[in-house]
Parts: C-alpha cells; structure tokens; sequence
C-alpha cells in the first residue's frame, strides 16, 4: 500500500444503512424488545393459560401490591422510604415530649408485619408519589442514553435504571438491590475509572450487608459475617487493579514514570477505599454486635431495632453511591 500513490487508494466502503426513525435503530429495537417479549411469555404464559386473563391480573395484583401493602415491606429497604419512617418516627416522639397531642403509628412501621404504614407527622405517600420521583430519577439517565446512545454504557445505565426504582418505589423488598449491582458490576468492563470503582464498592458493600438480616437464625451468624468480609476484601482487590479492557487500554497510555500505586504495598494505602469507606464498613460490625450481643440482652422488646438499624445505615451509603454515579 506504502508504493501505491494515495490518490489512488480506494476510500473506505459506508456503512450499511439502516431502518431507523426518530434516531432509534428498528433492528437493534426489535432485537431488544423481541427478547423483552420473549421473557413475559414465558413468564406470563402458563398463567395466561391455565386461568386466563384472570390469572394474569392476579399475578399482576401481587407484583403492583398498591392495596393491601404498604410504603414499605416488614423489613424496610434500604431506601429513601426507610429515612423516610425513621424521621416521622423522631417527629413524632419529639411532638410528645413537647406536649403536642399527636397520632401514633402504632407498630404499623415497627411490628414487622406486611401492612398499610400510617404516619403520624409526615405527609402519607401515595404510589402515585414513589412513582412520580422514581421517573424523576430516571429521567437524567434515560435522556443521557438517548441523546448519546452507546452500547458500552447500556449495562450501567439499566443498573441505574433498576437503582432508582430500588431507591424511590414502592413496597421494594430488599432483595432487589441486587437487580442494581449485577448490571453494574458488567458496567465496569467498559468504564472502570476510578470514580465508578469507589461508587460501585460502595453501593456493593452496602447491598451485602443490607441483607444479612434475612439470614436471621443466630447460629448462621458466624457463616454469614465471614462470607460478606470475604466477598468484601475479593471486589477490593479486584478493584484496585482491575483488569478488564478497559483498565488494559488506560494502561497503555500511562507515564512509566508514574505507575498506579499496587494493592497492599506498605508505602500506598488502597485508592478505592479510602478511611471513609473504612469506617462506614466498621459500622456494620458495630451494629451486627449489637444484634447479636446487646440487643438480645439489654434490650429485648426491641426486636426490630436492629432491623431499622440496618436498613438506614444501609440507605446511606446506597444513596451516597448512588449520588456518585449521578456526578460521575
């Protein structure tokens, strides 16, 4: 090719053309959405036919608990709606010993029963309410996408997607967390900078330790703690020197004269958890002492204390993850 004049070289055929309206691509739509459609018949189509549309509205019925269910399941999620309840609950006392003659919310938030959650100071939420902030909160990522859509990008984008829904919806089980971070950590095989690494570790250790509580009997106590630590330590490693394309290709164009500091080196401290990160991971073994040792001896009418006590330390650093992915 070097011999052959330029003039002469052939330009690069186009691109295929491609069926596309109003800036979406027909074939990647269809594909997209065949598999979508794929998935609700074979999730939906027993019931459909067995009990017809009848049964297809029940189901519906269980996944949309508007009546019936309240703002939030027995063990609240670690979500808005958990910060929510706790400070109605702080209101609420601090109206009473003030002297202010208020409704009590009984155990409606408190008893760990699957219920309608009635508050005492606070405004009630109704779904239309958590359904309005839940598309306020996708907005800014379903416009990003659409405006500069790129197929790397699409696994994080659903995982915010799916971590907005978690964040402001209504009756989420706590469970659901983990429909943010599987698509997240795929995320990071396009975009590991460092910035999306401290947010998903955080946002992983938080999701962990939010559902250690569903694993209540005390014996699986010394399984479930050593599991989570040990899960913990491998995504630090592997976040400090990951090794996905990505981190391949930011390689290449580092200075050699100024390397990324390596995991556990004496003279460097970890750049993915920093002190912070450190003391908010020790606070979940302060309070899961304090579910295993004090609660059970000091304090034992209160048995969903510990319960709030994970859930909204959890939705801390849930929503502090979150508000790091939204900046980055």
């Amino acid at each position: 090719v070097s011999h052959v004049p330029q003039s002469t070289i052939p330009p690069p055929p186009p691109p295929p053309r491609r069926l596309g309206v109003l800036g979406l691509d027909l074939g990647n739509l269809a594909v997209l959405g065949g598999g979508v459609v794929a998935v609700f018949c074979c999730s939906f189509g027993p019931f459909c036919a067995v009990g017809g549309l009848e049964g297809v509205l029940q189901i519906f019925s269980r996944m949309f608990p508007f009546h019936g269910r309240g703002l939030c399941h027995a063990y609240w999620a670690p979500n808005i709606w958990a910060l929510y309840n706790v400070g109605d609950k702080g209101l609420e006392i601090l109206a009473r010993v003030l002297g202010h003659d208020v409704k009590t919310s009984g155990q409606s938030m408190t008893g760990g029963l699957v219920q309608n959650i009635q508050h005492s100071v606070l405004p009630e939420i109704k779904p239309v309410y958590t359904f309005i902030l839940t598309l306020i909160a996708m907005s800014p990522i379903l416009w990003k996408i659409w405006a500069s859509p790129d197929p790397k990008k699409f696994a994080e984008s659903a995982g915010l997607v799916t971590l907005s829904a978690f964040f402001f919806g209504w009756h989420v089980h706590e469970k659901a967390i983990l429909t943010a971070t599987l698509p997240l950590a795929f995320g990071l095989l396009d975009d590991d900078s460092l910035n999306k690494r401290k947010a998903f570790f955080l946002l992983n250790l938080a999701a962990n330790a939010s559902l250690l509580p569903l694993i209540h009997p005390p014996f699986e106590t010394p399984i479930k703690v050593p599991i989570v630590i040990a899960h913990t330590l491998t995504t630090l490693a592997l976040l400090e020197n990951p090794t996905t394309p990505a981190a391949k290709k930011n390689k290449t164009k580092q200075n050699k004269s100024a390397p990324e500091p390596e995991l556990f080196q004496p003279k460097n401290i970890p750049i993915v958890a920093g002190p912070l990160m450190a003391l908010y991971a020790l606070g979940f073994g302060i309070i899961q002492t304090f579910e295993s040792v004090i609660q059970p001896v000091f304090l034992p009418r209160y048995h969903f204390l510990p319960l709030l006590l994970w859930s909204v330390y959890s939705t801390l650093g849930i929503a502090a993850a979150a508000a790091m992915y939204y900046v980055s």
